[in-house]
């Protein structure tokens, strides 16, 4: 095997342990709290208009899958992304995508 080929091996190897080690390591790693989740944007029912900077700190340049059928790396940058389109199209909007069923058994729930 030649210097080369081995030293290209070891990199791989190497970035796949970091890979891993940047995976949450249980549930908990990946819980966000409420006012984590891009606290700059004040959702209202109406829909708001949206400007290139804000876009651009909340939405991820790439969608991926790399944790086993879950989008992103991690549930805050999803959450982030959910967060601004609520915020673009508007409460009202987004309420009105979920069946009535499911907000009425959401409510009960959490009384």
């Amino acid at each position: 095997m030649s210097y080369e080929h081995e030293s290209f091996r070891k990199a791989v190897e190497q970035l796949k342990k970091t890979a891993k080690d940047l995976e949450p390591k249980s549930d908990l790693d990946n819980e966000v709290c409420q006012g984590d989740i891009a606290p700059e944007l004040e959702l209202k029912m109406e829909s708001q208009l949206l400007d290139y900077d804000t876009v651009y700190k909340y939405l991820p340049e790439r969608w991926e899958m790399p944790r086993d059928g879950k989008l992103l790396y991690y549930d805050k940058e999803l959450q982030d992304a959910v967060k601004l389109l609520i915020y673009h199209i508007g409460v009202e909007s987004t309420l009105n995508l979920i069946p009535k069923e499911l907000i009425k058994s959401y409510l009960i729930k959490s009384n």
